[in-house]
């Protein structure tokens, strides 16, 4: 599933698999209309609090992780506030 909002997008994925799968499919996409994926602005954040966020995994395909974002103007972090 996915947000999206002038030039930015949101994707929302069950597991890391799911995550690559769709930036697979935008970057596809994407490159049929001459555009490409920034991956020095694209940012991953993972929820998930029974495994403490995953600190452990630093990046997903080429996205670095990040604990938190700011999207269209508000903080988004993973602690879920």
């Amino acid at each position: 599933s996915n947000l999206r909002f002038s030039d930015d997008t949101t994707f929302i994925a069950a597991s890391q698999e799911e995550l690559v799968a769709l930036l697979n499919i935008l970057e596809q996409h994407s490159a049929a209309c001459g555009l490409g994926i920034n991956y020095n602005k694209t940012k991953v954040i993972i929820v998930d609090r029974e495994h403490d966020n995953h600190r452990e995994i630093k990046s997903i395909g080429r996205c670095v992780v990040v604990q938190s974002f700011v999207y269209l103007g508000s903080l988004i972090d993973n602690s879920g506030s």
